[in-house]
């Protein structure tokens, strides 16, 4: 009877990773048809056809819209993990009184939806003339991501015991020094976690480009397709699979190289949380 448990266990979450995998896979192997061969949505190419990928390099620039796309996950990631584990350091350690009310206030920000603050960010972006820039693209992106940054750091910053912060003390660190040497080498686990996290969001946001960017050697990834697609419809299925393919082989990549970490990391922060 356990064995039959174990194989309808298994039977149905093999039946439900095809069910996700089935669009990707589908995805792919028509960004390798021509036109003709895509009228025919269930064969495989009969060639490996890499027309649809010369003509995205060529006519839409991909290279400079990835290289966006790269500068602002990177630039946000940067920012997220430095301030969030700054943030979360004394938040972490003392859990009384104002400390508990900034918790509570970062928390917050989970609870209200991105739309209710619209106008006042725009007014503020455009206040501080980072329109058209990359960089109100980090800003926001930064600051729309720290409530969960800071909950899951804070589960770790908490089970860090103090006799390690007492000792290096001792040994003439100051505070500064401490978290630097102590406390975020040992959020290592934590960082991943938030990075692989908060990589997709950033990578796929729509949006705040479209909100915030309207020069087109500025736009990022999503806003490329969405023009790319707007323009081309449904002439060109090929070319439109082969974008879709291009913007998720990132994300991909960094889930298969940093999954265990990602994992061990997810386990490690439920348990301690």
């Amino acid at each position: 009877m356990k064995r039959v448990k174990q194989f309808c266990l298994e039977a149905v979450m093999l039946l439900l990773s095809l069910v996700v995998l089935f669009p990707v896979l589908y995805a792919v192997v028509s960004s390798f048809k021509t036109r003709s061969e895509i009228g025919e949505p269930l064969s495989l190419p009969h060639s490996l056809y890499l027309g649809n990928y010369e003509n995205v390099f060529i006519n839409l620039n991909v290279l400079g819209m990835l290289k966006n796309s790269f500068i602002v996950v990177a630039a946000s990631m940067i920012l997220i993990v430095l301030i969030g584990s700054l943030a979360t350091y004394p938040l972490g350690r003392k859990s009384k009184g104002i400390y508990m009310m900034l918790y509570l206030f970062f928390l917050s920000g989970l609870m209200i939806p991105f739309s209710a603050g619209i106008v006042p960010l725009f007014q503020l972006i455009k206040g501080l003339r980072l329109m058209n820039s990359l960089g109100a693209l980090i800003l926001v992106s930064t600051g729309s991501l720290m409530p969960i940054t800071i909950m899951v750091f804070s589960a770790y910053v908490k089970s860090i015991p103090r006799e390690l912060e007492e000792a290096a003390i001792m040994d003439g660190c100051g505070r500064i020094s401490v978290f630097m040497r102590i406390i975020l080498p040992l959020l290592k686990p934590a960082v991943i976690t938030i990075v692989i996290i908060n990589t997709l969001p950033v990578w796929n946001d729509f949006f705040n480009p479209l909100l915030f960017i309207s020069s087109e050697s500025k736009r990022t990834l999503p806003i490329a397709i969405y023009s790319f697609v707007k323009q081309n419809g449904a002439a060109d299925y090929g070319s439109i699979f082969a974008v879709s393919v291009i913007s998720i082989i990132f994300p991909i990549l960094l889930f298969l190289c940093f999954q265990e970490q990602f994992y061990k990391g997810m386990a490690s922060g439920a348990v301690k949380g």
